[in-house]
């Protein structure tokens, strides 16, 4: 007869617990994400309100970049095992919207400043910035 050994006084009743899981790396089935895709989608979101708190001037800067991340992580995103494909696509089209409003912005921007400068002509850019806010404001 085998005599058992006292349970442990914190125990459970459980018995064994099973050894941890050994080994490493990526789950099987598990994808990983473009970084490419991520990129587009900030700075496609980004680029809108670039554009209008900065004339257009970001936003354009933004949106390009905005479109070709998200061109790439497109791209990226049909390889086997990397997943953002959508997340890319919504970046792209944030990014071409920054884009667009931000040429709008700097052609209006622009116009103004074209006609403000030819109405006072040897205005200082002080004055011609104060005349194109006045224009935009009414």
């Amino acid at each position: 007869m085998t005599s058992q050994p006292p349970p442990y006084p914190g125990g459970n009743d459980f018995g064994a617990m099973p050894p941890y899981a050994t080994g490493g790396g990526d789950v099987p089935g598990s994808q990983r994400t473009s970084g490419m895709a991520i990129a587009a989608l900030v700075l496609g979101i980004l680029s809108i309100p670039g554009a209008v708190f900065t004339i257009g001037l970001l936003g354009i800067l933004l949106g390009i970049l905005g479109i070709i991340f998200g061109i790439i992580g497109i791209r990226a995103g049909r390889r086997p095992g990397v997943s953002g494909k959508g997340m890319a696509i919504g970046g792209l089209v944030t990014a071409i919207i920054g884009l667009a409003v931000g040429g709008v912005l700097l052609g209006i921007y622009g116009n103004e400043y074209s006609k403000c400068s030819k109405a006072n002509p040897g205005a200082s850019r002080e004055q011609i910035n104060n005349c194109v806010r006045d224009n935009l404001q009414n």
